[in-house]
């Protein structure tokens, strides 16, 4: 997995110093959670856009792509989030400020957007390289009807399905408007 590998467990340790927890809001997931958050074969390679995630198998739509759950570091507040950079290696500051992202999880969960559901998150495992599609061409993220079916904890606040077929080869994107703040500022966060 191309780069994928070596500096994250030095970002999770940083993270349970800081916040004491890599998570999102649920614990765990109904079914077995793996080292990383990708329930499919893929790698990690340079794209026009910096490094990407790229199927290596089929994958159906409505298949579980990815789960958050334990990969994902949250912050409160701007203080909590200035430790953690302050406390990761230097090379990957930068990194880490490029991969994190002002998460509203009242909009996963469906609701209208609430400052309590606001922080800032940023994926320590590849997930970190899932590359914007926008509208027309994110092939993974949140259908709420699968969601719901699939009866997997944490919904589409932790789980990325496939929104339409995806083959061996084809890059893997999401849509950052499903979990991205839209009306509030790094700012806004003390930033």
């Amino acid at each position: 997995m191309d780069g994928a590998q070596g500096y994250l467990p030095g970002c999770s340790r940083a993270s349970l110093i800081v916040v004491g927890h890599v998570s999102t809001s649920t614990a765990s997931t109904a079914v077995q959670q793996p080292p990383e958050g990708f329930f499919v074969a893929y790698e990690v390679k340079q794209t026009v856009h910096g490094r990407g995630i790229f199927a290596t198998q089929f994958i159906k739509k409505g298949q579980l792509v990815y789960s958050a759950a334990n990969q994902t570091a949250i912050f409160r507040t701007g203080h909590q989030y200035r430790i953690f950079l302050a406390s990761v290696p230097p090379e990957l500051a930068c990194d880490v400020m490029n991969w994190a992202y002002i998460a509203d999880f009242a909009k996963l969960k469906g609701e209208n957007t609430d400052d309590e559901e606001v922080r800032i998150a940023v994926e320590l495992d590849p997930g970190c390289f899932c590359n914007h599609g926008g509208d027309e061409m994110a092939n993974i993220g949140c259908n709420k009807q699968i969601a719901a079916a699939s009866n997997l904890e944490g919904g589409c606040v932790d789980n990325m399905f496939a929104l339409k077929d995806i083959n061996s080869g084809d890059e893997i994107l999401c849509h950052y408007g499903q979990f991205v703040a839209d009306s509030i500022s790094w700012q806004d966060l003390g930033l």
